[in-house]
């Protein structure tokens, strides 16, 4: 998995580097510029998909969570009446 990851990522640079250099050679003008903008198009792109993907305020597992805390205080309890009735 982590192969393929790293084969998309490589694909994905030289996609980009070879863009770059096709609309600088089409256009005239500078590789520079253009990666200039392709940059700022990636981190206004970024910042949106953080933004869109932000962490829900409810917690992940509410009903597993009380049922840990139950649990917690049932063992509480019950090591409190064991030691009582020692």
């Amino acid at each position: 998995m982590v192969l393929v990851a790293a084969c998309l990522f490589f694909v994905w640079a030289l996609l980009l580097v070879a863009g770059i250099a096709l609309i600088a050679q089409v256009f005239c003008w500078s590789w520079v510029v253009i990666a200039l903008g392709v940059a700022i198009l990636h981190m206004v792109l970024a910042l949106w998909l953080m933004r869109a993907v932000r962490i829900p305020d409810e917690p992940a597992f509410p009903v597993t969570r009380t049922e840990f805390q139950k649990d917690r205080e049932w063992i509480e309890n019950f090591q409190k009446t064991r030691k009582s009735s020692d």
